[in-house]
């Protein structure tokens, strides 16, 4: 009785793997980026309950960061400096998405916020 049970375990294991490796075909298509004031703002044909649910889905997110809070730090350069060669400045007001950055596993630099 053990060895079949054991055997009904490998093949379900082994029926696992084959369908972890077989392609999905989806027909899913990624929706285009929009910004939080874009989807804040009230289209035609939505209610009031769907823009209450949209704030509270948001939260404090759809108002923003404030900057004008003196207790609130707003990050707007960081810097990284390498001992080996010159400091790489990261300006975080702009989208730095489109830029990449390597560093060497096992480097000594600093980070200067």
């Amino acid at each position: 009785m053990a060895s079949s049970s054991a055997e009904g375990a490998e093949k379900a294991v082994a029926d696992l793997s084959v369908k972890d490796n077989e392609e999905e075909v989806d027909d899913y298509k990624v929706s285009e980026k929009k910004s939080v004031e874009e989807l804040m703002a009230k289209k035609e044909g939505e209610d009031e309950a769907l823009q209450r649910y949209k704030a509270q889905l948001l939260g404090a997110a759809a108002a923003g960061a404030k900057t004008d809070d003196p207790r609130r730090v707003v990050i707007t350069e960081v810097a990284i400096i390498p001992s080996d060669r010159a400091p790489i400045t990261l300006d975080m007001t702009t989208d730095s998405k489109k830029k990449s950055l390597v560093i060497k596993e096992g480097g000594m630099y600093k980070l200067q916020i």
